[in-house]
């Protein structure tokens, strides 16, 4: 166990395993079950340093209607991928270390802690991810072998292909961009709801506005270190929130 916050409350950890629970929710959908080809995993590894501004809105439909929004900055380098919101509270950091295996921080900037999960944690609670979703928002094999080109679109001064189809009962539209590897737009409808992720800003990672974050001096908090009972009790608390914050049947 790692330096430790003793300040670190219930709703804290809560915070932290809801987070894990919601974050995966669009790559969850799209993830490709194949494994890469050589060529993929070369791409992969050849991937533009970029920094981007995201906005995501869900919608539910019901007896209310509900909106959601949420804007997002996104970082990623060869071997890591940073999201943070708007408010810099709060950050995840994913890594994919030399050995292939990908680990999962959950930062809490105010409190300068840092929630570790290892690749093993997050197999555990089936919540290990592809790296091309992590990297590309959804996986560049999914547009491949599951939507349609349907032709280019102009967005953000750059040339998107449009790839659009429905996989089981969800409609899918995506403005693809090549060059970057990554979505300009993510829309999936559902038979009760709508998400769409939106690009607003794209730079190359050295003429960002926004900084990655500095985490060197922040204490660190094990996953595995968690009481046991505490645990218990946040876990079945998330995933009731994650049955009703997912738009998935």
């Amino acid at each position: 166990m790692r330096k430790e916050n003793s300040g670190v409350g219930i709703m804290k950890v809560r915070q932290a395993l809801l987070s894990l629970c919601l974050g995966l929710t669009v790559l969850g959908e799209s993830a490709s079950a194949e494994p890469l080809n050589t060529d993929a995993e070369q791409a992969l590894d050849n991937l533009p340093a970029v920094a981007g501004y995201f906005e995501s809105v869900v919608k539910r439909q019901g007896k209310k209607t509900a909106e959601q929004q949420e804007q997002w900055y996104f970082w990623r380098e060869a071997a890591h991928v940073e999201t943070r919101n708007t408010s810099g509270e709060v950050s995840e950091l994913w890594q994919r270390h030399q050995n292939g295996q990908i680990s999962y921080q959950l930062i809490f900037h105010d409190d300068q802690l840092v929630i570790d999960y290892t690749a093993a944690e997050l197999q555990a609670a089936q919540r290990y991810p592809q790296w091309s979703d992590l990297t590309s928002i959804i996986d560049p094999l999914f547009l491949k072998t599951h939507l349609k080109n349907t032709g280019a679109v102009k967005t953000l001064g750059r040339q998107a292909q449009r790839y659009q189809g429905q996989v089981g009962d969800v409609k899918f539209e995506v403005w693809w961009l090549e060059n970057e590897r990554m979505p300009a737009l993510l829309r999936q409808v559902y038979p009760d709801g709508e998400l769409t992720v939106q690009l607003r800003a794209l730079y190359p990672l050295d003429d960002a506005p926004w900084l990655p974050s500095q985490i060197e001096h922040y204490a660190h908090l094990d996953f595995e270190d968690l009481d046991e009972q505490e645990t218990a009790v946040i876990a079945r608390s998330s995933h009731q929130d994650q049955d009703a914050f997912s738009l998935a049947p």
